[in-house]
């Protein structure tokens, strides 16, 4: 297959094309997988944020059920169970979705252990609903604190939080492992693509300056020399079978007419010098032989003289004697094809000049392209710089929600402080109220020792008769209030029953929402360690897309110098050109079509 200029220059264009795809796919490959590691660490992020959510929604179920069967009356307690149903909803649908996105998050026994707890949670709760409706609140207050159930929720939410210490212990692990790994990466960002552009340039300068360049300047320097009558037997690239070979093969012919040309003259002079002799010696046979060849000299003198012009349409029109007719019809043979080598020449060198401007045009458009592709990476940077600062704000905004989170833990110590205050005055209560029975119990023996002594003074009175009658009224008086303080002291005693078992139920009820605040302020405590764990995160993210963004600098730059590169690939290919053009412009002096020939054209 014959290897032509234009094989060797589409295979420069093709390579440095190939270059330059491959240097986009490898940026785009590098942002995506950025991208891609930066989504998956704040999908866990906000996993472990859901569950722990979750925890505080468990807990908020159990508060908001000790709220509403706190109250003994069925009809507000039917109101209130509104929003507790919907609390549980919620916190099914919770778990559900979470364990449904746990994917490799998760082990397949944490998911159903996680789902499992969560149904008999929502299951047990409905039952003491159940009990509030149909028994009474109180019973399902009792059953919604009792130890079992309060130790089965703690430890459902010690699971969770355990999850989330874990998986967090697993995110920082691997954002150690990246940031170990981010001097190797970023090396072979560089270098992969330096090493790629600079074979590339290499080959490239390499195919231009050894198989097109060299051996153009090479023939061009032969044309001038051969234009000059300096001639060499050793003309290089002859066996080669491109344009090159072409030129060199019609250079070869042009120089082997040109010296046939000198042998020709040098033939005329010595037969001018010998037809002289013989017109001396005035033999009439040589003469007219003589005269023959003097007439063939002349003729071929004419015609290589006309040759050596550059004129290649020239023939021997008029004919020779027969024994020189031989030597016209090899002359114009030779001159034919020695017309056609040139012809071949020129067309040669006029696709080489196309092919090496279209060379041009690609190496312009190659440039172009890589700084657009630079300009687009720059653009990469500046929204990286803004995910960078958007992360930054979300880290203030994190301290922020930390503060507020330390600002409701002290709340909730300090409200656990006043509950324990309140239990402290009810039990004082509870003990007045002790108190105050029994002196009711005192009141009501005496005023049934009373009510029996106004009795006897009654039985006495009535055995004295008139004389014991006022005494009598009195003994009833006496009688009928003793009667009047003995109902009032049951009536007191009852109602300090009531209001010690009142007292009860409002010291369980506190102690209870003691222990619930004693949780909260340990879910706040979590909440405080995770917001810090989250902020921290947050700033080592910022940190990662920081040098994320100084990578794509480097990548940016290194595209620039690419573009750079091309735009010096283009100017070769310009000079290329340029020479292609003066070796176009010599070749154009030579006369290869006769006039006929052009005005058919």
């Amino acid at each position: 297959m014959k290897s032509s200029i234009a094989r060797k220059l589409g295979g420069v264009i093709t390579l440095l094309g190939a270059l330059a795809l491959c240097l986009s796919l490898f940026a785009f490959w590098q942002s995506r997988l950025h991208a891609r590691q930066t989504n998956e660490i704040e999908a866990d992020y906000d996993y472990v944020l859901e569950v722990r959510g979750l925890a505080q929604s468990v807990q908020h179920v159990a508060i908001l059920a000790n709220a509403v069967f706190s109250s003994d009356d069925k009809n507000e307690v039917q109101k209130k169970l509104t929003g507790l149903r919907r609390a549980l909803d919620d916190l099914g649908r919770s778990a559900d979705a979470l364990v449904s996105r746990a994917g490799g998050r998760m082990s397949e026994q944490q998911k159903t252990k996680l789902s499992l707890a969560i149904r008999e949670f929502i299951a047990y709760q409905n039952d003491t609903i159940e009990l509030g409706l149909t028994i009474s609140p109180k019973a399902a207050l009792v059953q919604a604190n009792d130890e079992a159930t309060i130790a089965n929720r703690g430890q459902m939410i010690a699971e969770m939080d355990a999850f989330v210490r874990e998986t967090l212990g697993r995110l920082s692990a691997n954002r150690r492992a990246e940031e170990e790994r981010r001097p190797r990466d970023e090396a072979l960002t560089l270098a992969v693509p330096a090493t790629a552009t600079a074979l590339a340039i290499i080959v490239a300068f390499w195919i231009v300056a050894t198989q097109i360049r060299a051996p153009l300047e090479t023939i061009a320097l032969a044309l001038k020399r051969a234009a000059e009558d300096d001639f060499d037997e050793n003309i290089p690239f002859v066996d080669q079978h491109d344009e090159i070979g072409d030129m060199a093969r019609a250079l070869r012919a042009f120089e082997a007419a040109a010296q046939e040309k000198r042998r020709l003259e040098h033939e005329a002079e010595s037969q001018r010098r010998l037809t002289a002799e013989l017109r001396e010696t005035g033999d009439g046979e040589r003469r007219r032989a003589a005269d023959e060849q003097a007439a063939v000299v002349a003729a071929l003198a004419h015609g290589l003289e006309r040759l050596s012009g550059g004129d290649f349409t020239s023939r021997l029109e008029t004919p020779f004697a027969p024994q020189y007719e031989p030597l016209r019809a090899d002359f114009n043979q030779a001159v034919e094809k020695l017309r056609h080598a040139m012809i071949a020449v020129a067309k040669n060198s006029q696709a080489v000049l196309e092919r090496t401007t279209e060379g041009a045009r690609v190496a312009d458009s190659l440039a172009e392209r890589s700084e657009q592709q630079a300009l687009e990476l720059a653009k990469a940077a500046v929204d990286l710089g803004a995910s960078t600062s958007a992360i930054e704000r979300t880290a203030d905004t994190t301290a922020e929600v930390r503060e507020f989170v330390n600002r409701a833990s002290s709340a909730a110590r300090r409200g656990g402080e006043v509950l324990r205050d309140t239990i402290a005055a009810m039990s004082a209560i509870e003990d007045s109220s002790g108190q105050i029975g029994r002196i009711v119990d005192l009141i009501d023996e005496i005023a049934f020792q009373t009510n029996l002594l106004a009795l006897n003074a009654g039985i006495e009175a009535a055995r004295s008769g008139e004389a014991g009658r006022g005494f009598a009224v009195v003994a009833s008086e006496v009688r009928a209030l003793a009667q009047r303080a003995l109902e009032a002291a049951k009536e007191i005693g009852a109602l300090v029953e009531t209001a010690q078992r009142q007292v009860g139920i409002g010291v369980g009820l506190v102690s209870e929402t003691s222990r619930t605040l004693s949780e909260v302020v340990q879910l706040t405590s979590s909440t405080d360690a995770l917001v810090a764990n989250v902020a921290a995160a947050a700033k080592e993210q910022s940190a990662s897309l920081g040098e994320i963004c100084i990578t794509v600098g480097k990548i940016d730059k290194a595209t620039r110098e690419n573009a750079a590169i091309a735009a010096r690939s283009s100017g070769a290919s310009a000079n290329l050109a340029e020479r292609t053009r003066e070796l176009i412009d010599q070749v154009a002096r030579l006369r290869v079509v006769a006039h006929a020939e052009a005005r058919a054209a």
